[in-house]
Order: C-alpha cells, then structure tokens, then sequence
C-alpha cells in the first residue's frame, strides 16, 4: 500500500496558514489531496506536465471559484507550473 508522510506540524505551516486564510478552513485538504493523487498516478514524474487548472481543481474536488485553488497554490508555491501544464 503506498503511503505520504505529512508533518505534525503541516497545518501550523505559515504557507498552509495563508492557504486557509486566502480560501477557507478546510482548504488544506485540497493539497492533501493533490499529493496522495500524484503519490499514486505520477510516481515517475511528481506531477502531470499535460494537467489544466481545471482538471487538477475538479481531481482534489475544488468546490470554490474556477481557478481561485490553482492561483493560490502557484502564489504560495505549494505548486509547480509545468512548461506545458499546471
């Protein structure tokens, strides 16, 4: 079974706290997910070079403003853009 390790401290993080300040309590869960996603589909690479915005929003089930998820994330660099994708 794979596994991710996170922080004890993971939601005391100042980039995790601006995360929740800018989108909301309980919006750190959307990068938990992202990482157990690509922890289980993107093993060779970290990541997807062909995902949009949209897509990675709708996989960790964003259910606030298109783009506001993606935006942050990149702004906090809690996130990489890819030269073909998010």
């Amino acid at each position: 079974m794979l596994s991710i390790n996170i922080d004890i401290d993971y939601s005391t993080n100042p980039k995790i706290e601006r995360l929740t300040e800018i989108l909301g309590d309980g919006s750190e869960i959307h990068l938990i997910r992202l990482w157990c996603y690509c922890a289980k589909h993107c093993r060779k690479t970290g990541g997807r070079e062909d995902w949009s915005g949209e897509a990675l929003e709708t996989t960790v089930r964003w259910s606030g403003e298109k783009g506001l998820l993606i935006e942050t994330l990149l702004k906090l660099k809690l996130l990489h853009r890819w030269k073909k994708g998010i």
